[in-house]
């Protein structure tokens, strides 16, 4: 079953070499599970893999003029979605859990008419070295997530985390208040 693995990682490899070239750049081994994604759209979109890279199934990798840098040694669980209009940079020993979505920009949508042709605003993702980041998390343009972290499942990152801490992020909203009458 491995050396399976590793042939259907090969091929995803060499398929998307050939498309993009110099836009996609590994230096070490890189396995994937099923359904491998990898989009490049734009003169200015590279992704570069620094080292060892192991993913599960249904990963989606987009960069539209973005540049995504991906360290040594990490991982993505199931159905990762990582889109990049600016740039978008992952440590060293980290793993991301599933359902992990990190986007590098926000639409605007300001203006009347078509919300779809207004444009974006984008700033750089940093996610540090040893970082484990749980399940369900989406991390938003403009963050720096610091070395040694965790980010707990189910947090929206919108600001950044500092090294060394454990981020939680639970939104409280109220639906409705109860009216009492006296």
């Amino acid at each position: 079953m491995r050396i399976l693995l590793r042939i259907r990682s090969v091929i995803y490899i060499i398929m998307y070499k050939l498309i993009y070239r110099s836009k996609f750049k590994f230096k070490k081994l890189i396995l994937t599970g099923k359904s491998f994604t990898l989009e490049m759209m734009g003169k200015e979109s590279n992704l570069i893999f620094l080292g060892k890279f192991y993913c599960r199934n249904n990963i989606y990798i987009v960069a539209e003029n973005g540049k995504i840098s991906i360290g040594d040694n990490v991982f993505f669980n199931n159905n990762v979605s990582i889109c990049s209009m600016d740039q978008i940079s992952i440590g060293n020993n980290t793993a991301l859990g599933e359902n992990v979505k990190i986007y590098d920009q926000d639409h605007i949508f300001n203006k009347l008419g078509d919300m779809y042709k207004q444009g974006y605003k984008t700033a750089p993702v940093t996610i540090g070295d040893n970082v484990w980041v749980g399940s369900n998390v989406t991390i938003l343009k403009g963050v720096t997530i610091g070395d040694n972290s965790v980010i707990a499942a189910g947090s929206i990152v919108t600001k950044d985390v500092a090294n060394d801490v454990v981020y939680m992020n639970k939104r409280e909203t109220i639906v409705n208040k109860i009216i009492r009458e006296s």
